[in-house]
């Protein structure tokens, strides 16, 4: 059997994004093509579970790049193959908001090889037969990111990564910690200094952030007012801050999760890169609120200037 699939992706540097993989995984022959925006996937093998070999790739590569690649054209065994099938679960249509702020973690060294598809197969396919929910927590991060919860509001998308976070921490290691703390084990994957920079930034103070996560998550979920919620710190921050804070850690959540997930199945997950991951929101919130410390990304440097110029003009 042959799987053959051409992808839209994501433009990044090209000698960020490029690479070329040949492996084989079960007896299926994987040959992965990355090349400017596109990509293309050739599997060719008798065994039946070629499939699952399919999805598998094509998961792990959303972890490294932060989203699904868009197939624009398949074949099976030479014949036409229906895009919408070829999708399979819905959740492989990743919204617009995830894949323009996506970044690569791996850069041109994804790394996709045996142990790898294996052990990510073994691991997100763990369900109650298993006696684990390892696999709804997988979908339901995926969905997330999807296109079918595009319409919902931030607030909502929040309390559900956060509850992801939490469900992962549970699942992997026990309830010993209180909601906060499992979100932070999760967030702590992230260079924390760098989270508490971004937050610092925001006018949270470094010794809050495990009550804050808990208290932001308990306060959506359960309606009650927390002292030390995103919505508290709202109530006092200038309002260009307030009003993104909820975004700003539900980009950090998600990150976390693409970091947590990657390591947990031995993937390539190269420093330079997640720390370029967290410095890109800390810039997005740092253009956004308008503030006036320095990004720290050079290409978001230079969209700092270009604010400052239309500034200086339209107070002219």
């Amino acid at each position: 059997m042959q799987i053959d699939v051409h992808f839209n992706i994501k433009k990044y540097r090209t000698d960020w994004s490029n690479q070329i993989i040949r492996t084989s995984i079960d007896g299926v022959d994987v040959n992965l093509d990355i090349n400017d925006e596109k990509c293309h996937i050739l599997l060719a093998s008798a065994e039946s579970e070629i499939w699952d070999i399919f999805y598998g790739v094509w998961e792990i590569l959303a972890l490294y790049d932060g989203y699904f690649y868009t197939p624009i054209s398949a074949m099976v065994d030479g014949t036409p193959f229906d895009i919408e099938r070829l999708y399979g679960m819905k959740f492989r249509k990743t919204d617009s908001f995830w894949r323009t702020g996506a970044t690569l973690l791996a850069e041109n060294n994804r790394l996709i090889d045996d142990k790898v598809v294996k052990n990510y197969m073994l691991f997100r396919n763990q369900g109650r037969a298993q006696g684990g929910m390892i696999a709804s927590i997988i979908n339901a991060y995926f969905s997330l990111l999807s296109v079918s919860y595009s319409e919902i509001n931030i607030e909502h998308k929040l309390s559900l990564m956060l509850n992801i976070c939490d469900g992962y921490f549970l699942n992997e290691v026990g309830n010993s910690r209180g909601t906060g703390g499992h979100i932070l084990n999760i967030i702590g994957n992230l260079d924390r200094s760098k989270v508490q920079y971004g937050l610092s930034l925001m006018g949270i103070p470094k010794n809050k952030i495990t009550e804050l996560f808990g208290d932001v998550r308990d306060e959506i979920d359960h309606y009650v007012l927390k002292p030390f919620s995103a919505g508290s710190y709202s109530q006092v921050l200038p309002q260009k801050v307030g009003c993104i804070l909820n975004t700003y850690l539900l980009y950090i959540a998600e990150l976390s999760m693409r970091v947590t997930l990657l390591g947990k199945i031995n993937g390539t997950i190269e420093t330079r890169a997640k720390e370029r991951a967290i410095d890109g929101i800390n810039d997005w919130m740092i253009l956004k609120s308008e503030l006036s410390v320095m990004c720290k990304l050079p290409e978001n440097q230079m969209k700092q200037d270009y604010q400052k110029i239309i500034r200086s003009i339209s107070q002219k």
